[in-house]
């Protein structure tokens, strides 16, 4: 679910106005901070300087309004439990626009002010934050979410609607469990201590270290006379040790089903349980430290090896590949053939990939996702209160991932779309509230790193969402007269 999560950093409460008599003591003094929450309502005040005391060590939960009367703002129609966690850091606003970022010193957020030239501050900021730890509150059109992110659907076009498992790796998990993008939701368990490090062959990947580190995705299963297995692998040791890569296979019990590995004398193997002939082996070329790309199908008459889209040969083979109700792992196999290296962008399908199919995922020309995807923020309410109208607005992602020439852009109502800066903001998008009201859509386009028009790679925004409205004549505080306003969030 959403969570607009207005804690002192994106409170919004009423206008108080600001006032010096220019002899460094000041007659009122406020803040954006919910007063009843971690602030005291009293700022204290001592000759030219502002301090801003914690109420609270940590956190605190407190019904808030979540929905108000569109025809009367003041009135609450609908309440919630809502979060307030204490900020480390408080950005503080006199005269310049520049923030100037406030450390607590003494359980306080103090700031040394002139009188004859600060006549308008503030505390924190004038934002709501869309909070992206379980699903965002959005309609998306073309748009996957899994906890904590979101990304283009994957395609339904041949070969992509026949995969059972995608785990591409490229968000860093804040729990163990890694989402398989596929509409089978396949979502695995990280077991040891695998660990994610941002550059992978495409985005994020996993480094396994041979220390009881693997993924367990569970019982993948459906799989008949087609299979086909791939991933990315950059191998850190290939000694006399046998490495799973991807599998479904114990050695005991009857619970094999299809396996890709190395096996102990540095050859690469494919195998599939119940068949014929089913295991093809042939291929020593693995360089230490460099990117392959290994695939394995079964198509019901061969078992075939690629590497780096090159065949390595096959054998005739015939028969259903079992399926037992062993977990598929991703790291490991048989409990102990643990994996050395680093693995990224983990299929399966339940079909047989041809060559001109798997030449086109080595070269990033395979068309995986969407056109395009759209996720749209509806109704939400940017008012500094009632009777009053704001016109801009500052888009920050905490996450954005845009590889290969993939972007996001977005726009405010029915404005034009702006392209998010690589870091994941927009800034100064212009609208018109009705009463103040907007609708936030995010336009997502896939890329692949070329000229070509393949949908090779999905942008992805994960986390947190924070919207930063304000007036253009506000921008800069009015000294003649200095008006400082606090605003409340109408969110519904």
């Amino acid at each position: 679910s959403i969570i607009i999560s207005p804690n002192v950093n994106e409170e919004k409460g009423t206008s108080v106005d600001v006032t010096s008599n220019f002899n460094g003591n000041w007659k009122v003094v406020s803040h954006t901070g919910n007063e009843s929450v971690f602030f005291d309502v009293a700022i204290d005040q001592k000759i030219e300087e502002v301090c801003l005391t914690p109420k609270f060590p940590n956190t605190q939960i407190i019904q808030e309004c979540s929905q108000y009367n569109e025809l009367s703002a003041g009135e609450c129609i609908k309440y919630k439990d809502v979060t307030y966690t204490q900020p480390s850091n408080i950005n503080l606003y006199t005269n310049s626009k520049t923030p100037l970022e406030l450390s607590k010193a003494d359980g306080k957020f103090c700031y040394t002010l002139n009188p004859s030239e600060s006549l308008y501050y503030k505390f924190g900021e004038d934002s709501i934050i869309i909070v992206g730890d379980t699903v965002y509150d959005s309609i998306d059109s073309n748009v996957t979410q899994e906890t904590g992110f979101a990304h283009l659907n994957i395609s339904t076009e041949f070969p992509y609607n026949h995969l059972v498992l995608y785990m591409p790796f490229d968000v860093r998990n804040v729990s163990t469990t890694i989402h398989d993008w596929s509409d089978y939701n396949n979502d695995g368990t990280i077991n040891g201590n695998p660990v994610w490090n941002a550059t992978g062959r495409f985005g994020g990947a996993y480094e396994f270290d041979r220390v009881g580190d693997y993924i367990d995705v569970g019982d993948i299963s459906g799989f008949t006379d087609n299979i086909t297995v791939s991933a990315w692998v950059k191998h850190q040791r290939n000694d006399a040790n046998t490495q799973g890569i991807v599998g479904k296979w114990r050695n005991t019990g009857g619970k094999q089903d299809f396996l890709l590995w190395t096996q102990s004398d540095g050859d690469l193997a494919f195998q599939t349980a119940g068949v014929t002939s089913g295991v093809y082996t042939d291929f020593r070329g693995i360089n230490i430290n460099t990117w392959h790309h290994v695939l394995g199908v079964y198509n019901g008459t061969s078992v075939e090896l690629f590497v780096d889209a090159v065949s390595q040969g096959h054998n005739d083979a015939s028969g259903n590949i079992d399926d037992s109700a062993e977990s598929a792992e991703i790291g490991r196999y048989n409990d102990i053939a643990e994996f050395d290296g680093t693995i990224d962008e983990v299929m399966i399908f339940n079909t047989s990939l041809k060559q001109a199919q798997i030449t086109a995922i080595f070269n990033n020309q395979s068309s995986r996702f969407s056109n395009f995807g759209l996720q749209t923020f509806n109704q939400t309410n940017v008012s500094s209160g009632p009777g009053d109208t704001e016109d801009r607005l500052n888009v920050t992602l905490t996450d954005y991932q845009h590889l290969l020439g993939s972007n996001i852009s977005v726009k405010v109502n029915d404005g034009v779309y702006t392209n998010l800066s690589s870091s994941g903001t927009a800034t100064n998008l212009a609208f018109t509230t009705n009463p103040n009201y907007i609708n936030i859509t995010f336009l997502y386009l896939p890329g692949n790193g070329s000229s070509g028009g393949a949908t090779f790679y999905s942008p992805v925004i994960s986390e947190n969402i924070t919207l930063t409205s304000f007036t253009v004549s506000g921008e800069v505080a009015d000294t003649e007269n200095a008006t400082m306003t606090n605003f409340k969030e109408y969110l519904t």
